[in-house]
């Protein structure tokens, strides 16, 4: 069946149990309350064999959810569609086509009770269940979370879809939609979450093999932390390869007073990933705060994988993760210009390039900047480096303190077993105005060992500088901590080490 008109509800006054297959135009409609909403075009309660197939030429636009709340929580959930199954292991869509543009579900609460949380998933869409294809185009829909006076959290998932299910295929585009948590509250608790700037899979994705691009996840907290996890794409569940494109999202959080987390410019995947191909490229992670006793964690510019990943074999170019301490008495960590993966990787045989790992402490005081693994980061060991890491740095900058630099082309806290690639121009560097610099590894730092080197390392540079202090410039291709490696062949020429 096909529709055009004002606001579609299927449930009707009990779950609906039909399958709906057909294309839907919705557009302009306005839901507001005191409390909370769901589904400002389209609302569908699902049991049983229920489901929903929205086609492609449905269009579902300019649709608003709003929620005000000063006396409890308030909530705002899919401002364009929103899809609930009873069953979560149930299939609740067949097919999230057509083009879904322009929504938004903005929840704002402002409680004085400490513990009120303002809660918006899904600008555009959001599913309770499995969805088999997201082919549709996303673009310009916005989840936005505001929390003010002394009230709890904000939490903003899924700017253009939120799927609090499976996602077999995503093959459609993503663009242009944003997530945004906002706490002005001084209380300490009210922390500031934005998750999944444009799609957010609350479970598992199989193939992202589409495009997102454009989209922007962030935090801001006056007196509590943020947290700000994929700009891009925010993955719950096992991830298993990417063919696609995820270019030019951003995820960015800001805190006046606290800690400021921010995780995968582009892609956020929290239980890693069988194959990173595809193009991780133009992303950026930037945190900063503001004041107190805290810190600045950057981690994965262009990707971010909390467990183990296979292979890389794609492209990472130009992504950044940076950040900043520009005021208080804390510290800036900074970990994988274009890819940060926590658990070890197996097998590195793409293209990592033009990358930066930067971190700037603009305290003058003791306090330290951090940057390791300009083009890449692996926390525990990389079975195999036969990929290309190029032109990318790792740039620590301090006025005070110490500045550490180590890994311009890539860093690992533990071993590499084989390395048969090729590390080129990159380039770790570390400044300080009074404090101690440190830089090491232009071309890798390896904390352990490496097994086999035979690969080829050339014009890598290391560079330290203090203006009062020590500097020390160690390893202008390689660094290894423990000095166990066996170089068996290939070149290694024309790197420097260069202290002043």
């Amino acid at each position: 069946a096909d529709y055009t008109g004002g606001r579609v509800d299927l449930s009707g006054i009990g779950a609906y149990g039909g399958a709906f297959s057909g294309k839907l135009a919705i557009e302009g409609q306005n839901l507001s309350n005191d409390w909370g909403f769901d589904g400002g075009g389209l609302h569908a309660n699902l049991s049983g064999s229920g489901r929903v197939s929205l086609l492609d030429g449905s269009l579902i636009r300019n649709n608003r959810l709003d929620a005000q709340n000063a006396a409890g929580p308030a909530y705002a959930n899919g401002g364009g569609l929103y899809v609930f199954h009873n069953d979560l292991n149930a299939v609740a869509m067949d097919t999230l086509g057509g083009e879904i543009r322009g929504n938004a579900a903005s929840a704002t609460v402002t409680t004085a009770t400490g513990y009120d949380q303002a809660t918006a998933e899904g600008g555009g869409a959001y599913v309770r269940g499995d969805v088999t294809a997201l082919s549709g185009k996303l673009d310009g829909n916005t989840a936005t979370a505001t929390a003010t006076d002394n009230s709890g959290a904000a939490r903003a998932h899924g700017g253009g879809a939120y799927i609090a299910g499976n996602l077999a295929t995503l093959s459609g585009r993503t663009n242009d939609n944003t997530a945004t948590a906002i706490t002005t509250t001084q209380n300490v608790t009210s922390s500031a979450y934005a998750y999944g700037g444009g799609t957010y899979v609350h479970s598992n994705l199989t193939t992202l093999s589409g495009e997102a691009s454009g989209n922007t996840a962030t935090a801001t907290a006056d007196a509590a932390n943020v947290y700000v996890n994929g700009g891009g794409v925010y993955v719950g569940g096992t991830f298993g390869a990417l063919s696609g494109k995820v270019l030019n999202n951003t995820a960015e959080g800001q805190s006046a007073s606290r800690n400021a987390y921010v995780n995968g410019g582009g892609l956020y995947l929290l239980k890693g990933a069988g194959e990173l191909g595809g193009e991780i490229s133009g992303n950026r992670a930037g945190a900063t705060i503001l004041g107190g006793n805290y810190a600045a964690y950057a981690y994965g510019g262009g990707a971010f994988a909390q467990k183990e990943v296979t292979t890389l074999s794609g492209r990472i170019t130009g992504n950044t993760a940076e950040g900043v301490v520009q005021g208080g008495t804390g510290y800036a960590h900074v970990y994988g210009g274009g890819a940060y993966v926590m658990e070890g990787l197996g097998t590195l045989s793409g293209t990592v390039s033009g990358n930066t790992a930067k971190a700037r402490n603009e305290v003058n005081d003791y306090y330290d900047a951090y940057a390791q693994g300009g083009g890449s980061y692996v926390y525990k060991s990389i079975a195999a480096l036969s990929g290309t890491i190029s032109n990318n740095t790792a740039e620590a900058r301090a006025l005070g303190g110490t500045a550490y630099a180590f890994g311009g082309g890539v860093g690992t806290y533990e071993n590499i077993t084989a390395l048969s690639g090729t590390l080129s121009g990159n380039k770790a560097k570390a400044t300080s105005t009074s404090g101690d610099a440190y830089a090491r590894g232009g071309g890798a730092y390896v904390t352990k060992s490496i097994a086999d080197v035979s690969g080829t390392i050339t014009n890598n540079t290391v560079e330290a500088s203090s203006g009062s202090g020590e500097a020390h410039a160690l390893g202008g291709g390689l660094f290894v901590y423990v000095p166990d490696v066996l170089i068996t062949k290939g070149t290694y020429a024309n790197n420097k080490a260069i202290a002043m």
